[in-house]
């Protein structure tokens, strides 16, 4: 991911890495090793629910 391209790669401590759609399908991977880093998709959960309103579908 392109650093800026969404909020949730500006991150300082646990930004957007990577991210893969396929139709409805949405991986999405960030950094961190510990505790607080396994569980940071909670804190974007604004992003991600943008992203798959834009990807539309039923």
């Amino acid at each position: 991911m392109e650093r800026g391209s969404l909020p949730a790669t500006l991150d300082p401590q646990f930004p957007l890495l990577t991210r893969a759609d396929k139709g409805r399908l949405h991986i999405w991977g960030y950094g961190g090793d510990d505790l607080h880093g396994h569980l940071t998709h909670v804190r974007h959960i604004a992003d991600i629910w943008m992203a798959l309103d834009a990807a539309g579908g039923d």
